[in-house]
């Protein structure tokens, strides 16, 4: 599995948290991503939250591309909502998109992955997914919680595990 960083940046930063899985498979889409995926292959999209520095780089990348975009319903649903604000049927359209809404937990397969996920509280009043690929976690804008760490059983974490 041959991954590449994108970014590991905050929302006003230049280089939106992203990353890229063999060219195909991308977790999330801010806006300075496009430089860097504009040539890639990608065709599923996994998205944590729906903040702009997360899937804003999909009205660049997205239009005329067949794509299959994950994340919770009301993620979806904003992103949606912002793609269709913007459509214009003969100069840029979105319709190729193939949405796919997520549980709160739960495991997929896309492509050659086995992919798990997790809900997890971001600060504020939404939540964000938690993506396991393998052994390869990708979790950004979350607020700590002892709750993560059975779904990282190989990573090492600063939370201790609760006994009861």
């Amino acid at each position: 599995m041959e991954i590449r960083v994108l970014g590991t940046g905050g929302g006003f930063d230049i280089s939106n948290s992203s990353i890229l899985i063999d060219n195909t498979l991308l977790i999330d889409i801010g806006p300075y991503v496009y430089p860097k995926i504009k040539d890639a292959s990608i065709s599923h999209i996994l998205l944590t939250h729906a903040h702009g520095d997360h899937v804003m780089g999909l009205w660049q990348y997205a239009p005329f591309r067949d794509l299959h975009i994950y994340g919770e319903k009301p993620t979806l649903e904003r992103v949606k909502s912002f793609l269709e604000s913007l459509s214009d049927q003969e100069l840029l359209s979105f319709h190729n998109i193939t949405w796919h809404p997520l549980e709160e937990r739960g495991s997929l397969h896309i492509l050659n992955y086995r992919i798990s996920y997790q809900k997890a509280r971001h600060t504020g009043e939404i939540d964000t997914l938690i993506y396991r690929i393998n052994n390869l976690v990708y979790s950004t804008d979350n607020v700590e919680s002892p709750e993560h760490v059975p779904f990282l059983p190989t990573c090492r974490s600063p939370y201790p595990r609760h006994r009861k």
